[in-house]
């Protein structure tokens, strides 16, 4: 229910509701690594890209928590980096995470 709270609040552009409401997801739950995903989404959004990573690197730390029935999500072909698919830091990121 969080999740799919903070998702209709970036959905609809209201970044500052989303960014708290998976903020608040992980005070509940600090391994649940589709919450530090969702924050790194939101942070690519609104163009802060160096938030974005870390918050991508924590949803790595725990995808291992991911929940049955749910797939991690791809960064290199979610839209929300999609300003960031040719930037060479997150290209580089991403190569560091699938070799991990």
């Amino acid at each position: 229910m969080v999740d799919n709270l903070g998702m209709a609040y970036g959905l609809t552009h209201q970044y500052d509701e989303a960014l708290h409401t998976f903020e608040y997801g992980l005070s509940k739950n600090s391994t649940y690594p589709l919450f530090y995903f969702s924050l790194a989404c939101t942070y690519a959004e609104i163009g802060d890209l160096d938030k974005a990573l870390a918050k991508l690197g924590k949803a790595y730390q725990y995808q291992a928590n991911i929940l049955p029935g749910e797939k991690f999500p791809n960064p290199a072909t979610d839209d929300s980096f999609k300003r960031y698919w040719d930037d060479p830091k997150f290209r580089e990121f991403l190569k560091r995470m699938e070799s991990n």
